[in-house]
C-alpha cells in the first residue's frame, strides 16, 4: 500500500471554507472591468459558469451581476433564470472617479430621491418574468460616496503612483464622511427593509478605509459617522419588520441637487420594527431636514411600556469623527412611560430609534 502524505500550507487551510455565497463576475456591464461584455455575451458565459461551479457544490447560492437595466436583465435571466438564486445590483450615488467634489449636505439629501428606484425596476422585470418568488436580490456593493481614482476610467491611463495611488489618499480623509453620509446611509437601509421581501442582503462598500465605516491607522481606528448608523440599525432596531401609516401628508423640503436641480424630498423617513424573540416596537426615524426639528404623534397598541430614544446627530451637518475628534455618537435619551397620541420630536439632520418596551 502507498502511503501519502498530506500537508496543509502555510496560509492554508486543511479543509474546504464551504463558501455558500457566490457572485458571478463584477459589473460586467462597465467597459472598465476586464472581461466587459455585451447582454447576449454575458448571458451565455453566466450559463456556463453556472453550470460548472453546481457540478462542483451543487449547495451553492449563485447570483451574477446585473444592473438596473432591461435589455441585460432579460439576456440574463432567460439564460441563467434556472441556475440562479440572486440578481446582483451596484449602485453609488455621489461620483467622483475624476475630480474630488463630495457632494454637500443639500446635494445629498437629493440623492435620496427615489433612493430604492433600481430596486423597483429589477423587481419589475423579475416579476414580468415570473421569477420574484424564487429569485431575490443582491444589492451587494453600495455607499453614497464613488472611489476617487483618477486616470483609471479613461483611455489614456496614469503612468506612475502620483498619477494612480497618491489621489487616492483623499479617500481617507475622514472629514468627508459627515452628517450628510450618516442620513443617507439610514435613508437607504430603511429602504432596503421595506423592500425585504425581495431585496435578501444589501452589502455596504467598503468596510475598512477609503470609503469605508471604518478607518484605521497605526495608533487605532475611527469609527464614521456610518458606523454609528450601522449601529443603531443591529443593536437597536427590530429585527421584523411592519406595516405604517401616517394620517398627514409627510412635511417636505425642496434641497439643490448635485447637477442644480431644485428636488422635493419627504424630509422625515420612517420604518417600524418589531422582534423575533421578545416583546416590543421600535421605530427608525430620519430627519433629513438640515435647520428644523419635525416630530410625529405616536400611536401604537402598547400598555405598560417605556419609551427610549437613541440618536445620532452631531453639532451640525459638517460634523465628523476623526483621530482627534469625536462628534458624531449615539445618545440616549429616556422619554418616559408610552401614552397612545405621544408626541416625538426629531432634531434635525438627525437618525433616531425609538424603542417602546414592556416594563418588566
Amino acid at each position: 500500500m502507498r502511503t501519502v502524505h498530506l500537508y496543509q500550507c502555510r496560509n492554508g487551510y486543511a479543509a474546504p471554507y464551504g463558501v455558500k455565497y457566490w457572485s458571478i463576475g463584477n459589473e460586467n456591464y462597465g467597459f472598465w472591468e476586464i472581461g466587459a461584455k455585451s447582454a447576449d455575451e454575458w448571458g451565455r458565459l453566466v450559463r456556463e459558469s453556472a453550470k460548472m461551479m453546481m457540478h462542483v457544490d451543487a449547495r451553492v447560492q449563485l447570483s451574477a451581476a446585473a444592473l438596473a437595466d432591461i435589455d441585460w436583465n432579460i439576456n440574463l435571466l432567460k439564460n441563467c433564470g434556472p441556475y440562479l438564486d440572486w440578481i446582483s445590483i451596484h449602485q453609488y450615488w455621489d461620483m467622483m472617479a475624476e475630480v474630488h467634489e463630495p457632494a454637500s449636505y443639500e446635494e445629498c439629501m437629493a440623492f435620496t430621491k427615489d433612493i430604492a428606484r433600481s430596486v423597483d425596476d429589477v423587481r419589475g422585470i423579475l416579476t414580468a418574468m415570473r421569477l420574484e418568488d424564487r429569485i431575490k436580490i443582491a444589492f451587494d456593493e453600495w455607499n453614497l460616496r464613488g472611489w476617487h481614482h483618477p486616470n483609471v476610467h479613461t483611455i489614456r491611463q496614469g503612468v506612475d503612483v502620483n498619477d494612480y495611488v497618491t489621489p487616492r489618499d483623499k479617500n481617507d480623509d475622514n472629514s468627508t464622511y459627515t452628517m450628510a453620509d450618516a442620513v443617507f446611509t439610514a435613508c437607504f437601509l430603511n429602504a432596503m427593509n421595506r423592500n425585504c421581501d425581495i431585496v435578501g442582503m444589501a452589502n455596504f462598500a467598503p468596510i475598512l478605509n477609503t470609503r469605508g465605516c471604518i478607518y484605521s491607522y497605526d495608533k487605532g481606528i475611527v469609527l464614521r459617522s456610518t458606523y454609528h448608523v450601522f449601529d443603531l440599525y443591529v443593536n437597536y432596531l427590530g429585527d421584523t419588520i411592519v406595516d405604517l401609516w401616517a394620517e398627514d401628508e409627510a412635511p417636505t423640503m425642496d434641497v439643490r441637487s448635485k447637477s442644480g436641480d431644485t428636488v422635493s424630498v419627504e424630509a422625515l423617513d420612517l420604518l417600524a420594527a418589531k422582534w423575533s424573540d421578545r416583546e416590543g416596537m421600535s421605530l427608525a426615524a430620519v430627519n433629513k431636514d438640515a435647520h428644523a426639528s419635525h416630530s410625529i404623534t405616536l400611536c401604537c397598541e402598547a400598555e405598560n411600556a417605556e419609551v427610549t430614544m437613541y440618536s445620532i446627530a452631531g453639532q451640525s451637518t459638517d460634523s465628523y469623527n476623526d483621530r482627534d475628534r469625536t462628534e458624531v455618537v449615539i445618545e440616549e435619551k429616556k422619554l418616559g412611560r408610552f401614552q397612545s397620541g405621544m408626541q416625538i420630536e426629531f432634531a434635525p439632520h438627525s437618525v433616531n430609534v425609538i424603542q417602546i418596551l414592556p416594563i418588566e
